[in-house]
């Protein structure tokens, strides 16, 4: 009788594991394909072809959207077919100690360092007032910023992503079709969207919608049949970035909207803060509990552990500012090379 408990509970000390390092973590690199044996490519574009001989452009939109909270999972997948023993390893991680006044600061940066590297890289930038004054722009329906795009759920807190406009672009701004993602991408078909591409394709000049996400926090851990484990630490990051330049059509998915992407993060590579293990003791109690019984009954383990990241705001900004410092380096000599 003492063997035949002893066995499940040696499986519940090895199957799922969530652990903290106050170091940074590197984040795996993004795949692509079949079994995601493809390595993305640092840069992708879409449409190149429409790039050629692209000169006069002028800023539709450009934000930065700055995560918040963020939940690192990791999945035991179990038997044949996912039956038997499985579980899922969870890291829920939110970020403390950085202003609304500092994420501004850094959306401005980064739009200037934009503006100076579209420059730098050979495109004419069209004053925005000859955008902002004409009736496309003038009818096309607007998001006021910051703008809250919530996938939290009615379940959990984490999961939101707040984007900023620069305050030199005013509180309110255009978005187009699946600017933010996981967005209702839909909402500005045959608004925002049509009305540039009319502006463009009538005045020769292409309209550039750019949009960035800063992540802070990652994680290292496996996956595999019968175990998962989660190590959750810091690393400031532009996980999404795309650069659209509409030239003409209605829908990014044509060559009427040449695209711009990461394919890979910009990392920073540095600490930026401490990591603080807020989890309760009740809760992990109840968590041990619920997995013997599980166990005993011939199903997996679930394990979650809460972590505030405190960050320090000065590192915090300058390796923010860096990072999309070098993500407008990359975007924008993809687009250069294209022309």
């Amino acid at each position: 009788m003492k063997i035949f408990l002893l066995i499940p509970l040696m499986i519940l000390m090895t199957a799922c594991g969530v652990t903290s390092s106050d170091g940074v973590v590197s984040r795996g690199p993004n795949t692509s394909g079949f079994m995601g044996l493809k390595t993305n490519d640092a840069v992708q574009i879409e449409g190149a072809s429409s790039m050629a001989g692209m000169q006069n452009v002028v800023i539709g939109s450009f934000k930065v959207g700055f995560a918040d909270s963020s939940k690192q999972k990791k999945k035991a997948k179990g038997g044949v077919l996912g039956s038997g023993m499985g579980g899922n390893a969870t890291g829920n991680v939110k970020l403390e100690g950085i202003s609304q006044q500092v994420k501004i600061d850094v959306a401005e940066a980064a739009y200037n360092d934009f503006l100076s590297k579209l420059s730098a890289n050979g495109f004419n930038v069209v004053n925005r007032s000859t955008l902002t004054s004409s009736a496309q722009y003038q009818n096309a329906s607007k998001t006021d910023f910051p703008y809250v795009d919530d996938n939290s759920g009615i379940l959990s807190a984490y999961g939101q992503t707040v984007y900023f406009q620069p305050p030199s672009l005013g509180a309110q701004g255009i978005m187009l079709m699946n600017d933010v993602p996981g967005s209702n991408g839909f909402a500005g078909l045959g608004s925002a969207d049509s009305k540039m591409a009319d502006f463009a394709s009538k005045n020769n000049i292409a309209v550039i919608s750019a949009t960035y996400l800063i992540d802070f926090a990652a994680a290292g851990g496996h996956e595999s049949a019968t175990s998962a484990s989660v190590k959750v630490g810091q690393n400031l990051a532009v996980t999404q970035g795309t650069v659209k330049f509409v030239k003409s059509g209605t829908s990014s998915f044509t060559n009427g909207t040449p695209t711009v992407s990461l394919g890979q993060p910009v990392e920073s590579g540095k600490e930026f803060g401490t990591v603080i293990d807020d989890s309760s003791t009740a809760g992990i109690a109840v968590q041990e509990a619920a997995n013997v019984v599980g166990v005993l009954l011939g199903g997996g383990t679930n394990r979650s552990r809460d972590y505030i990241i405190q960050a320090d705001p000065v590192r915090y900004q300058a390796q923010t500012i860096e990072v999309l410092s070098r993500a407008n380096s990359f975007m924008l000599s993809k687009a250069a090379a294209s022309r």
